[in-house]
C-alpha cells in the first residue's frame, strides 16, 4: 500500500501532472532512498568545505525531530529542539555558513534568498523525495552495507520509495565502503545499479579522527587509547552503526556498544542504566565513547551531567576510494556553469513574492525537465 502511494505520487510529477519549482541558482540535493544511516551529514560537510570559500553558500534542512515549525535560521544560540541535531552540528562546525530549516523546501529556499540575496548555491539536505523542488544536481547516497537493489519497501524493508527512484540522481555515492574494496566488487555494484549514461558513481569510506572530551579540551589518539588497554563502553543513536562499531572494537575488542534509534534523545532511565554498566569499568580508568552526532544530544542533557566528564566523542570525515578530484571538479563546474531559463516576469513576480526566485515547470515522462 505504501509503495503504491509513493509510486502514484512520483508518476504525477514525472508525467507533468504536478508542477515543480526550478530555482535560478544551483540547488544541490543530498538524499537517499533508504531510511537513515547512509552518511548524508559527513558528505554534506564535505561539500560545505569544498564550496564555502568559493561561493556564497546556504544550507537548508528539514530539521528532523525539532520541536519548532516553519522557517528557523540557525545561529550561535540554536539548539537541537530548535533546528535538529544534524543542522546544529553543521552550524557549530561552520559558524560562518548560513544554515536554516524548513519542512517546506520551496518556501525555505525562497526565504533564504530573500534574507541573503547574494546566495550563489544552496545545499538541500535529505530532500530526494521532496519533489516540489527540482534540484539542479541530485546526489543519492547508498550505504554499501544496505544496497538498494537488495532492499524492500517500508515496512518490510528500509526503502522510502522503489529502487527505480535512482533514475532521478545525477551522482550516486556508495558510502561506508571498506577501504580495500576491490575494483571487481565496485564494478559489480555499478552493474547492479543499472545506471543511465549521464549518471556517475563514486565510492567513499569513513575515517575517524582523534577522540575529543565532551567536557573540556582533552584530546586522545585512538592508537594511544588502544595501547593503554583502557576499557570502553560505547553508545550511539545513528542509523547505521556498523562502521562506528568496527572502530570501537579496533580500540577495545571487548568493548560493549549500546545501540539506540537514530536521532535519539536519551531519557533519565536510559542514562541511569548506562551509568550502572559504566560503573564496572569506571574504577579501571574506563571511558564512555560516542559519535559527534550523539554529542549534541548529551552535552546539554541534565541527566547526563554526571557521566559527561568520562565521555568522549569521535569525529568522522569522508574519504573517496578513488576519483575525489573528479568529483570535486564536477561539483564546482556545475555551480559555476549552471544557468536557469524561463525567469518569472517582473510584473508577475510582484504579486507572487515567493516566485521571484524560481519558475514553475512540468516534468516530462522521463522525470527530467522538458
Amino acid at each position: 500500500m505504501y509503495g503504491w502511494i509513493i509510486k502514484i505520487r512520483n508518476r504525477r510529477f514525472d508525467k507533468g501532472l504536478r508542477h515543480t519549482a526550478r530555482f535560478f541558482i544551483p540547488v544541490i540535493c543530498i538524499g537517499n532512498l533508504t531510511v537513515g544511516g547512509t552518511g548524508k551529514t559527513p558528505h554534506t560537510e564535505y561539500l560545505v568545505k569544498l564550496l564555502k570559500d568559493k561561493f556564497q553558500l546556504a544550507i537548508l534542512s528539514r530539521g528532523y525531530k525539532r520541536k519548532t515549525k516553519g522557517f528557523v535560521l540557525a545561529d550561535e544560540y540554536s539548539s537541537i529542539e530548535l533546528i535538529g541535531d544534524e543542522p546544529l552540528q553543521i552550524k557549530r562546525k561552520f559558524p560562518d555558513v548560513t544554515v536554516a530549516v524548513h519542512e517546506k523546501r520551496k518556501r525555505g529556499i525562497s526565504r533564504l534568498l530573500d534574507l541573503f540575496p547574494g546566495t550563489e548555491v544552496v545545499l538541500l539536505d535529505d530532500a530526494f523525495q521532496h519533489r516540489q523542488v527540482l534540484p539542479s544536481l541530485a546526489i543519492l547516497m547508498m550505504d554499501y552495507n544496505r544496497p538498494i537493489y537488495k532492499d524492500r519497501m517500508l515496512p518490510l524493508g528500509n526503502l522510502r520509495e522503489h529502487a527505480d527512484g535512482i533514475k532521478r540522481a545525477d551522482i550516486i555515492i556508495v558510502s561506508k565502503c571498506p577501504k580495500d574494496l576491490s575494483q571487481d566488487k565496485q564494478a559489480e555494484i555499478v552493474r547492479q545499479l543499472k545506471l543511465q549514461a549521464h549518471q556517475r558513481v563514486y565510492f567513499s569510506s569513513f575515517a575517524y579522527s582523534d577522540i575529543y572530551a565532551c567536557n573540556g579540551d582533552k584530546v586522545l589518539k585512538a592508537e594511544e587509547l588502544k595501547n593503554s588497554a583502557c576499557p570502553v563502553l560505547a553508545f550511539c543513536g545513528i542509523g547505521s552503526p556498523q562502521p562506528f562499531e568496527k572502530y570501537v572494537h579496533d580500540i577495545d575488542e571487548n568493548a560493549k556498544l549500546l545501540k539506540f534509534s537514530d536521532h535519539h534523545n536519551y531519557s533519565k532511565k536510559e542514562v541511569e542504566r548506562m551509568a550502572q554498566r559504566f560503573a564496572s569499568i569506571k574504577q579501571q580508568g574506563g571511558i564512555l565513547l560516542t559519535t559527534e552526532k550523539d554529542y549534541y544530544h548529551i552535552v546539554h542533557n541534565d541527566y547526563f551531567s554526571e557521566l559527561l566528564p568520562y565521555t568522549y566523542y569521535v569525529k568522522v570525515k569522508v574519504e573517496f576510494l578513488a576519483g575525489e578530484e573528479k568529483f570535486n571538479q564536477q561539483i564546482i563546474d556545475h555551480v559555476r556553469t549552471y544557468s536557469a531559463e524561463q525567469r518569472v516576469p517582473k510584473k508577475f513576480a510582484q504579486f507572487f513574492a515567493r516566485r521571484r526566485h524560481y519558475t514553475r515547470i512540468r516534468l516530462g515522462r522521463s522525470g527530467q525537465s522538458d
